[in-house]
C-alpha cells in the first residue's frame, strides 16, 4: 500500500505543480493535478517502452517531478500563490490517502476478461519482456493502462487498486469544477439554485449502477471519459473567455491528448473530436492550437507506426483499417500550420455543426453498408438498455435529457460541449462497421462498457443547460434573459 500511495501522491504533486505554475488557480490545480500527473507519467514512459528501454516506474516518476521542478524555475509562481495551494492540495492528498487505504483494506474490484490482458501486459513490461506481447493484443489493449499498472508490480500486486476509484472521484470533482468555472468561478456556487442543479446532476451520475461499477473496474473506459471531459471542458472554457490566459488549460490538454491515443483503440477518434472546440476558436493563440493538433498527429503516428512495424516485421500484411489512423495522424500534422489562418475559423459553431454532420453521415454510410450487422447491434443495445446491460433507467434518462437540451437550450456556450458529445456517440455507434461482429447482449458488450465514456461530458452538458435561462420559451419576465455569466 505504501508503494502505491507514494506513486499516486507523486503523480499528483507533479501534475499540481505544473498546472499551477502555468496559472491554474488553487482549486483547479488541486482538482486537475492528479490527472495531469498521471498523464505526464504515461507520456514519459511511452518512449522508453517503444524504444526497447527498461521501464522503471520509480525513475520515470522522479523524472516527472524533475520536469515539474523545472517548470517552477521557469514560470516562478509567487509565494502567495503557493500558500493558497495548501488547503485545496491538502484536501486532494487526503482523498488520495483515504481511497488508497480503503481499497487495500476492502479489496473491491470488478473485472472482465480484458482486465487480465491489461494486467498481463503490465507484468510483461515490468519483467522486461514487452517484446513477447503479440501485436494483436497491443492493437486491442494498447499501452497506457498497462503502463500505469506496472508500478503495482513493485509491491507484488498486479494492478493499482486505487486507480479506478480515484478516476471516479476525479470525474465527479472535475465535472463540478468545470461547471463552476463556466459560471464565473467557484464563488458562483454561492448561488443556491446553481449549487442545487450541480449537486443533483452529480448525484444522478454517482448513483448510476454502471458508474459505481466502473469505479472499481480494471479497465480504461472511465479514464477515457475523464480525459475527454478534461480536453473538451478546457476548450469550452477557452471559448467562454478567448482573450484570457489559457496556458494552464492548454498544458492540461497537451498531456491528456497523447494518453487518450494510447489508452483505447478508439482513442484517436475521441481525442480528435475532443480537441475540435479548441481548434476552431480563432481568438485563442494559433500556436497553442497548432501545437495541440500536432501533438495529436504525432501521438497517432508514433503508436500506429509502431503497431504497423510490429505487424510487418512478423511477415504479415496490414489490413485496410490500419491505414485510417495513420492517414488521420498525417493530416493532423500537415494541417497544424492552418491554425494561423483566422478566416477559416470565422464561424466556429458552424464548423462544430459540420463535424457533427460528417460523423452522422459516416454513421449512416456504415449502416447502409452492412444493415444486418447494425440491426443486430441496435437490438443488442435495446436489450442492454432494457436491463441486460445492468444500467437501470440511467441511459434512457441521459439520452432524453441530452435530446431535450439540444432541442430547447439556446445558450451558445452549451453548443461547445454538445458537438464533441454527439460526434463521439455517433463514432462509437459506428464501430460495428469496422469490426467483424456486431454488438452483443450482456454487461460485457463493448458498447455497453464504452457508454460510460460519454457520461461525464453528458452530465456537464445537462447541468450547464439546466442552470441556463436561454431556452426557447419565454421566462417569467416574458423576455429572454441574459446568458449565464
Amino acid at each position: 500500500m505504501i508503494i502505491e500511495l507514494a506513486f499516486l501522491a507523486a503523480w499528483f504533486v507533479a501534475g499540481l505543480v505544473i498546472v499551477h505554475s502555468f496559472g491554474m488557480g488553487p482549486v483547479g490545480a488541486a482538482v486537475t493535478g492528479w490527472l495531469a500527473g498521471l498523464c505526464l507519467y504515461v507520456v514519459l514512459a511511452v518512449p522508453f517502452l517503444l524504444l526497447g528501454l527498461p521501464v522503471w516506474p520509480a525513475f520515470i516518476t522522479c523524472l516527472g517531478l524533475v520536469i515539474a521542478a523545472g517548470v517552477v524555475l521557469w514560470r516562478r509562481p509567487s509565494r502567495e500563490s503557493w500558500l493558497s495551494l495548501l488547503l485545496p492540495s491538502g484536501a486532494a492528498l487526503a482523498v488520495i490517502l483515504v481511497i488508497t487505504v480503503f481499497t487495500h483494506m476492502v479489496h473491491l474490484a470488478k473485472w472482465h476478461t480484458d482486465s487480465f490482458s491489461y494486467m498481463q501486459v503490465g507484468a510483461l513490461i515490468h519483467s522486461g519482456h514487452f517484446d513477447l506481447v503479440a501485436a494483436g493484443m497491443l492493437n486491442l489493449r494498447l499501452i497506457a493502462l498497462p503502463l500505469l499498472h506496472t508500478s503495482a508490480n513493485l509491491s507484488g500486486d498486479m494492478y493499482l487498486r486505487a486507480l479506478a476509484p480515484l478516476t471516479a472521484a476525479s470525474a465527479v470533482m472535475m465535472t463540478g469544477w468545470f461547471f463552476a468555472m463556466a459560471r464565473g468561478g467557484v464563488q458562483s456556487l454561492k448561488d443556491s439554485a446553481a449549487l442545487a442543479v450541480l449537486l443533483l446532476a452529480l448525484l444522478v451520475m454517482i448513483s448510476t449502477n454502471r458508474f459505481v461499477w466502473h469505479g472499481f473496474y480494471i479497465n480504461g473506459h472511465l479514464l477515457f471519459g475523464v480525459l475527454v471531459l478534461a480536453i473538451a471542458g478546457a476548450g469550452f472554457l477557452m471559448a467562454r473567455r478567448p482573450k484570457a490566459d489559457h496556458r494552464a488549460l492548454w498544458a492540461l490538454q497537451l498531456v491528456c491528448v497523447p494518453v487518450l491515443v494510447f489508452l483505447r483503440p478508439e482513442g484517436f477518434l475521441g481525442a480528435a473530436v475532443a480537441i475540435a472546440p479548441t481548434l476552431v476558436i480563432a481568438g485563442v493563440n494559433w500556436r497553442y492550437r497548432a501545437a495541440l493538433l500536432a501533438v495529436l498527429g504525432v501521438a497517432i503516428l508514433v503508436w500506429q507506426g509502431y503497431l504497423a512495424l510490429r505487424v510487418l516485421s512478423a511477415g504479415n500484411e496490414l489490413v485496410w483499417r490500419a491505414y485510417i489512423p495513420l492517414l488521420l495522424g498525417l493530416v493532423c500534422v500537415l494541417a497544424a500550420p492552418l491554425m494561423a489562418v483566422r478566416v477559416l475559423f470565422a464561424r466556429p459553431l458552424a464548423l462544430l455543426a459540420a463535424m457533427e454532420a460528417v460523423t452522422a453521415a459516416l454513421f449512416a454510410l456504415m449502416v447502409l453498408r452492412d444493415p444486418e450487422k447494425f440491426q443486430a447491434s441496435f437490438e443488442a443495445i435495446a436489450h442492454n438498455l432494457g436491463g441486460s446491460g445492468a444500467w437501470g433507467f440511467a441511459p434512457v434518462l441521459y439520452v432524453l435529457l441530452v435530446v431535450f437540451v439540444i432541442a430547447g437550450c439556446r445558450e451558445q456556450a452549451v453548443s461547445w460541449l454538445r458537438a464533441p458529445l454527439v460526434a463521439s456517440a455517433l463514432l462509437f455507434l459506428s464501430i460495428p462497421g469496422i469490426r467483424n461482429d456486431p454488438f452483443r447482449i450482456g454487461e460485457g458488450d463493448t458498447f455497453n462498457r464504452m457508454a460510460i465514456q460519454l457520461v461525464p461530458l453528458a452530465v456537464l452538458l445537462i447541468a450547464l443547460a439546466a442552470a441556463s435561462r436561454q431556452w426557447d420559451w419565454p421566462w417569467r419576465s416574458g423576455k429572454r434573459p441574459p446568458a449565464m455569466p
